[in-house]
């Protein structure tokens, strides 16, 4: 008979409780992180992880969304394929381990801190999404499905290694009765607490197992879905594809997420720059952005020089509403939560993967700057200069940095 642990259960029982739990303990053990999956794997887990990579035929150029990335493995992995990856995780203490072993190997790989359950990503900007242990622990796996599916390119390919809830009740209950007993073991002596660990086997006891998750993959519209056993059936990595454009249907859409268009400003730009029109036109097909201001820099020819050309960008973000049921003092009540849409790093990250716009060549927690430089002669001359654009682009809401 499987084990259950009652506290640790009811904290999983609900979405809000299972995103504040997962966020809790992946906070805890992401400097032990690495070692676990390795005890736990029997050093398996970066074999399978090369077998997933493999499995994507990655070619260059290859627009790659990793999610849950942890420390970074697959990501590196793609990147070292040819990939221009995006990593994201929940915890930004695992971001940081991420960075740092991106900086011992350097690679084409951005790195933020995001949800998989509200990405931060512009719609269609993927070619690929891969995850490690990254679905057993959304909080709503339906939920995490459609925003995959929805950052993915038609066509695009989703695979996913992750545990599997053997369908035998024997095997199962002596695989969770294993892992219970070895997690506590490994959760006392790394952290004095056996708890830590112990929901692995737990949230595996609720996952639909490798069946399951191929039939809801289907039920969220991917196709050409399967999915192949490792480790003996112990684990599962999934595959499956984004429709083509060519076998959608049209129809209504099932929700409007946002009402209003989108009110740009170039009242206070003077129209010059190449870059800046560009990265002007690619703004506009964000639909996650409210408003959009451009204009010349103050610092531009004045004090550089005629050849440098400056620009600006505010942007201001749509929100979104979430609601849920919970309880208070043993009540049960509407939970609502108004959040914005994306961030300015998510923005990053979107713009990262449009191919004539590129990562930023430097970015913090309020503001993205891009810096292009060409070679101009100008008609019946010989000798030309050098042309600087410089772009930043600023959350509305934050103050410019001068």
């Amino acid at each position: 008979m499987e084990s259950v642990d009652p506290p640790l259960r009811a904290a999983l029982a609900t979405p809000d409780g299972k995103s504040r739990y997962t966020r809790r303990v992946f906070a805890t053990i992401a400097d032990r992180y690495d070692l676990i999956t390795v005890l736990l794997s029997y050093g398996q887990d970066r074999r399978w992880k090369r077998r997933l990579v493999a499995m994507a035929r990655i070619g260059p150029g290859t627009r790659a969304l990793d999610l849950a990335c942890g420390t970074g493995d697959i990501a590196c992995e793609a990147a070292a394929a040819g990939a221009r990856v995006v990593g994201l995780d929940l915890v930004a203490r695992m971001v940081e381990l991420a960075k740092q072993r991106l900086g011992r190997t350097p690679r084409d790989v951005m790195l933020l801190v995001g949800d998989m359950m509200r990405l931060p990503l512009a719609d269609r900007a993927f070619d690929l999404v891969t995850t490690g242990y990254g679905l057993r622990n959304v909080p709503d796996l339906a939920g995490s499905l459609d925003e995959i599916r929805r950052v993915l390119k038609p066509g695009g390919r989703l695979l996913a290694l992750d545990f599997n809830r053997p369908g035998n009740a024997v095997l199962r209950s002596i695989y969770l009765g294993y892992l219970t007993m070895v997690g506590s073991a490994l959760g006392f002596a790394l952290h004095g607490d056996p708890d830590t660990y112990r929901y692995i086997p737990e949230t595996i006891r609720m996952y639909p197992g490798a069946a399951g998750v191929a039939r809801l993959m289907r039920e969220r519209g991917f196709v050409e879905v399967e999915y192949m056993l490792v480790a003996g059936g112990l684990m599962a990595i999934h595959s499956g594809r984004t429709r083509h454009l060519s076998s959608v249907v049209p129809g209504p859409r099932t929700e409007a997420r946002y009402a209003a268009p989108m009110e740009i400003d170039t009242s206070l730009w003077s129209g010059e720059g190449d870059f800046t029109r560009v990265l002007l036109e690619t703004l506009k097909g964000f639909d996650r952005i409210a408003f959009l201001r451009v204009e010349d820099a103050p610092a531009s020819r004045a004090e550089a020089g005629y050849n440098l050309i400056a620009s600006e960008f505010y942007v201001g973000f749509t929100t979104e509403e979430r609601r849920w049921p919970g309880r208070r003092f043993g009540f049960p009540i509407a939970r609502r939560e108004v959040t914005g849409s994306t961030t300015l790093a998510g923005l990053g990250a979107a713009l990262s993967a449009v191919e004539a716009i590129g990562p930023p060549d430097y970015s913090d927690e309020g503001m993205l700057q891009y810096l292009r430089t060409e070679h101009v002669v100008p008609p019946y001359q010989t000798r030309g200069y050098k042309l600087v654009e410089l772009v930043r682009i600023y959350e509305i809401g934050r103050e410019p940095r001068r």
